[in-house]
């Protein structure tokens, strides 16, 4: 486990974006219903996201009705097999669905990614482009023909809805996002926009470009374009654009922004490689909270390490604890971290670790315990404090 805001060279700008917003997975969603606009045969989708459910078919963003009728959608969606998907329906009433390939890479990680999404209706081969971290993906049709004419619904007068698409069977995005934005009549393969106008290029890599500058590229773009930066915590669906295209809230408030984001990326707990990976999925709040039932024994160990040198500090809130049990919180060494543990971080083959339990308030390493503080407990609300130097 590590604890703290990560920042690269001195040129990395950790407040290049503030905040993310986040999804429940159940009922949590942002609409906007735009009451003018035509179809569009160019168009730019946006966002950085960051999964908290693998091996879930779960929707992104998508757009209903529009040219052709009420029940036309285009959609962006992450399937069940960790592939990434593209689905449009043009004016004309043609279905296209790309996806990515299962063997070029699954997005299988816990990390924070970046995609473009990017539409031109007169491209042929390269009508739909799409680009993860800033790398071009290759793309395969899996149902109909490439792309062509106007999109139905995307950038039309159509309901526009974030984490959610009703009716299809598609499940609710559970994860993060920070910075979304859609361009209306532009694109990628037309030089309306490149890449590094969402990412910046630092000693060859591409790192988050700032909210403003990205939130100037759709007011140039204007008509049904947005840019939400989720900076508002009583106004999460607000545009900073100058178009003001604001987002309603269901099932979300304030509680719902974090300052977890690309930019300043706090641990969340990964469940790829525990000892219960489809509970820890399932179970897995935020992120960063745990629930599990009465009398379960699960392990999860934190997406970022503290390194080989330096001073690291994390804390662990229990925020309820109905049977009294307790839980420890630890570090150990990286070899040893496979998340399948029958005894404490301390003890067993983790013996080089470190872990405090908080039932009984005693420090567990070397295969023995030495007590904190005789009689002391943890209670719900209660804050386990870690420091390593």
């Amino acid at each position: 486990a590590a604890g703290g805001a990560s920042a690269g060279g001195s040129s990395f700008d950790p407040d290049a974006i503030t905040h993310s917003v986040w999804y429940d997975g159940s009922a949590d969603r942002m609409a906007k219903t735009f009451s003018s606009g035509s179809a569009q045969s160019e168009l730019v989708f946006a966002t950085w996201f960051q999964r908290c459910n693998l091996t879930t078919e779960q929707v992104i963003f998508n757009a209903t009705g529009g040219t052709g009728g009420g029940s036309r959608n285009n959609r962006i969606v992450l399937n069940g097999d960790d592939t990434f998907e593209i689905h449009t329906e043009s004016s004309t009433a043609a279905t296209t669905t790309y996806n990515t390939s299962t063997t070029g890479g699954k997005l299988k990680d816990v990390g924070w990614y970046h995609c473009i999404v990017s539409f031109k209706g007169d491209a042929g081969s390269n009508s739909v482009k799409l680009f993860i971290n800033g790398v071009e993906q290759s793309l395969t049709i899996n149902t109909g023909s490439a792309f062509t004419g106007s999109l139905s619904s995307f950038g039309n007068a159509a309901e526009h809805e974030f984490a959610e698409l009703t009716g299809t069977g598609i499940q609710i995005y559970k994860g993060y996002l920070a910075q979304s934005i859609m361009l209306v009549g532009q694109s990628v393969q037309g030089g309306d926009v490149a890449v590094t106008d969402f990412l910046n290029e630092v000693e060859s890599r591409f790192v988050p470009r700032a909210d403003a500058d990205v939130a100037a590229l759709a007011s140039t773009a204007g008509g049904n374009s947005f840019c939400l930066d989720y900076s508002n915590a009583s106004d999460l669906g607000n545009d900073i654009s100058s178009n003001n295209n604001d987002f309603t809230l269901t099932s979300m408030d304030s509680a719902n922004q974090t300052i977890h984001s690309p930019s300043r990326q706090f641990p969340i707990f990964s469940f790829i490689g525990s000892n219960d990976a489809n509970s820890l999925n399932d179970n897995m709040e935020f992120g960063n909270r745990l629930n599990i039932g009465v009398g379960d024994w699960k392990s999860a160990i934190a997406d970022k390490m503290f390194g080989t040198s330096g001073k690291w500090y994390v804390e662990v809130r229990m925020n309820n604890d109905t049977a009294s049990n307790g839980m420890p919180i630890g570090i150990m060494p990286t070899e040893d971290a496979s998340g399948a543990f029958n005894t404490f971080i301390g003890t067993g083959f983790a013996q080089d670790g470190y872990s405090q339990y908080s039932f009984d308030n005693r420090i567990y390493h070397g295969n023995s315990t030495q007590v904190l503080n005789a009689g002391a407990t943890c209670a719900a609300g209660d804050i386990l404090q870690l420091a390593l130097d």
